[in-house]
């Protein structure tokens, strides 16, 4: 409910055979049977970081979740999302900044959340899922920071009759977190998100993964290396020969992929290449692919060695040569490697 409030459009639902990270992995594989194409996934709160692994997961092997999910690569990398609450409405008890401290330097995102119903402390972390499951590639600067987006979530309280004495519970739907200062300050530069006030807006808090990227640009970083894995593949599958011809096919390809990202506005146009001078070789040969400061009109650039210098063994095993691909976006230079096999 608090998923599809807040304009989530798609949801999978798993059930973990065991708490432990091979039962994840088989919670994963479970989901893609379902669907290849998510890239979050959150832990329910209630079955993370328990006392004991046989009733969930613990903290331990929550971490080794989060580490494993870093070591994924395109095409179907994915992203943890966790929700966490403080328990206090002053601040923020030292084993939680331990706990949080551990995910510092991965790519997971952390909502903070206090709100409950049924006892239960809300999903908040779907939210996060819920705003990018919004998001239309091919719409025209549909690109845009998760920071200050309008959320509303379900909260439960008991209100008492003052003439009868009886108390009921009801539920409300624009619940704000109302942090104190000291502890917003603590949650934000912590890089967790959360629910709060501005004016009489309640919106989310942050908008940053636990390593301090940006979940947009992040997201987007992870659509683009998709998108050019499947573009490569699909060529493979259409069974291109193994020639400037074929080469020139997946070059093309690539490129018209890149294109909905200038229109969605992660690609960058008219800019300068912000990263370093990258220089490659390959049978013996060295090739400049871009230098610091090129200018990028198109925001990218697909550099593909020539054909003509294969190496033996790339065709023998009936391997394209490399192809790079430099993106200039709004998390700075990007450089994917493409090797694409005939099979």
């Amino acid at each position: 409910q608090q998923f599809f409030n807040n304009g989530g459009v798609q949801l999978i639902l798993v059930t973990a055979g065991d708490y432990t990270l091979q039962g994840f992995k088989n919670a994963i594989d479970a989901a893609k049977a379902v669907s290849e194409d998510f890239i979050y996934v959150v832990i329910n709160n209630t079955i993370c970081d328990v006392a004991e692994a046989v009733n969930g997961y613990t903290s331990t092997i929550v971490l080794e979740i989060a580490k494993w999910i870093e070591t994924l690569k395109a095409p179907q990398t994915i992203r943890l999302l966790l929700t966490k609450n403080i328990k206090s409405s002053d601040d923020i008890p030292v084993y939680n900044y331990e706990y949080i401290d551990a995910f510092k330097d991965l790519s997971v995102g952390v909502k903070y959340c206090s709100k409950q119903v049924n006892g239960k402390v809300v999903d908040a972390a779907l939210l996060i899922g819920a705003y990018f499951t919004q998001i239309n590639l091919d719409t025209v600067e549909s690109i845009k920071d998760y920071c200050y987006t309008a959320e509303e979530i379900l909260n439960e309280k008991t209100v008492t009759d003052t003439d009868t004495g009886l108390t009921t519970t009801e539920t409300t739907n624009v619940a704000s977190e109302n942090v104190a200062q000291s502890v917003y300050s603590k949650l934000v530069n912590r890089n967790y998100n959360f629910i709060d006030t501005i004016g009489n807006k309640i919106i989310n808090f942050g908008g940053n993964l636990s390593n301090g990227t940006a979940i947009t640009t992040d997201f987007a970083t992870i659509c683009v290396e998709n998108d050019i894995c499947y573009a490569n593949l699909n060529n493979m599958i259409d069974k291109q020969y193994l020639s400037e011809a074929g080469l020139t096919n997946l070059v093309s390809a690539i490129s018209k992929q890149l294109q909905r990202y200038k229109d969605n506005g992660y690609i960058r146009t008219n800019t300068e290449y912000t990263g370093e001078d990258l220089y490659i070789t390959y049978n013996g040969k060295s090739y400049c692919v871009i230098k610091k400061g090129a200018t990028l009109t198109q925001g990218f650039l697909v550099f593909a060695v020539p054909l003509s210098n294969i190496t033996v063994r790339d065709k023998s095993e009936k391997r394209f040569t490399p192809i790079y691909v430099v993106i200039e976006s709004l998390s700075g230079a990007r450089t994917v490697e493409i090797r694409g096999e005939v099979r």
